[in-house]
């Protein structure tokens, strides 16, 4: 383990629309290892994502809509 690498990546993302009260927000934090350099070297990935959802007592939308988000 003594030649690898280690990473850490993390993004927040915010939407926001006045014309339907839409504010909400994601994260996601993500861990890599590689064991070695090089093309078709061993990698380990570990990550978490959260997301807001809609809070059902309020008029205002706070879900978050993943449908672009992370270029899927």
């Amino acid at each position: 383990l003594g030649s690898g690498q280690l990473a850490f990546t993390g993004e927040w993302a915010i939407q926001r629309n006045p014309r339907i009260d839409l504010e909400a927000w994601a994260a996601r934090v993500q861990a890599e290892w590689r064991f070695r350099d090089g093309r078709g070297a061993p990698r380990l990935l570990a990550g978490i994502q959260q997301f807001s959802g809609d809070d059902p007592r309020t008029a205002a939308l706070e879900r978050f809509d993943p449908l672009f988000y992370e270029g899927s």
